[in-house]
């Protein structure tokens, strides 16, 4: 490896490298915070990560401008995804907070935990020096560095960096195997579905370097990712609105089971109640229910608890 990508233990958990002059990053921010401040302002705007509340295991890097986003994506991506969901690092995701530790000591004590380090690369961020040092604080540390690529191609790398595996942010199996891998180095375990938890990812990532249409993403995607996110107010508040504007009972049925299915408030038992007591016409028109039911009964010896009616 490149000996500028192999900085001493304490400079590489300090992440010092910095952007350019009038740039800035997650790794390095600014000493007058003026982006970083805009950026942490919409915190409570998202759910809280793991992060904030345990020594973080994924370090996640990137510009602050545009690539924010997709690195808030790819935080929520990574714990909807691997179960139980590991503590993720985004510095204005609430990896940075009000704190007597200043933001650099915050940073170094994330990078020192990690187990993995994931960069967020552009056309704009391949080249910066911090990438290195993030690179460099891995492989002394025996951590996983994965280069996600965003308007990017492998070939198109800096040669010390394009020697790790890349993964192209646009490319489902690409991130199903990197999701397999933080899992594994995490000591964890693959949730199923991941072609419905990368959906949003994948919405953010094709806009690049814009911000995704509102109106492009499917009502019924928007509340399986708040679900995801667990923000279930949101999610029930959509899923009611939804079920009162449908047009058909089939669309009523997909709304309520996926609804049912997917929150993970509810165990398999109160899951399969909840399936039974919907209308007997959403349940009869809805392909997702027959499966939903099967799934939940199957090696449970029994159906929903006692007490349970069904609705018509």
């Amino acid at each position: 490896m490149n000996d500028r990508a192999a900085p001493a233990d304490n400079e590489a958990a300090n992440i010092p490298g910095g952007p350019a002059p009038g740039e800035t990053s997650s790794a390095a921010p600014p000493p007058t915070e003026p982006e970083s401040s805009v950026a942490l302002a919409d915190v409570g705007e998202r759910p809280p990560s793991a992060a904030t509340r345990e020594p973080p295991e994924v370090f996640i890097s990137y510009r602050i401008t545009p690539d924010e986003r997709v690195a808030t994506a790819l935080q929520r991506l990574l714990e909807s995804s691997i179960d139980p969901p590991p503590s993720v690092f985004v510095a204005s995701a609430g990896g940075l907070t009000p704190s007597n530790i200043g933001y650099r000591g915050q940073l170094a004590h994330a990078a020192r935990s990690a187990k993995v380090f994931i960069g967020v690369l552009s056309k704009e961020s391949r080249e910066r020096e911090w990438i290195f040092f993030e690179a460099g604080a891995a492989w002394g540390r025996n951590a996983l560095y994965a280069p996600v690529l965003l308007d990017v191609s492998p070939e198109g790398l800096p040669d010390s960096i394009g020697e790790y595996q890349a993964t192209r942010a646009k490319d489902s199996d690409d991130m199903r195997l990197l999701v397999s891998e933080v899992a594994r180095r995490t000591g964890r375990n693959v949730r199923s579905h991941f072609p419905q938890r990368y959906s949003a990812f994948e919405r953010i990532v094709q806009a690049y370097p814009n911000e995704p249409d509102a109106t492009e993403e499917p009502p019924l995607v928007r509340m399986l990712t708040l679900l995801f996110s667990k923000r279930y107010e949101d999610a029930d508040a959509l899923a009611k609105k939804l079920i009162a504007s449908a047009a058909t009972d089939r669309d009523r049925g997909e709304i309520a089971v996926d609804a049912c299915v997917w929150d993970a408030r509810k165990n398999s038992y109160e899951k399969l109640e909840t399936l039974s007591e919907l209308p007997s016409a959403w349940r009869a028109e809805s392909p997702h229910y027959h499966y939903g039911s099967s799934g939940f009964s199957v090696g449970r010896g029994r159906g929903p608890r006692s007490g349970s009616r069904s609705r018509s």
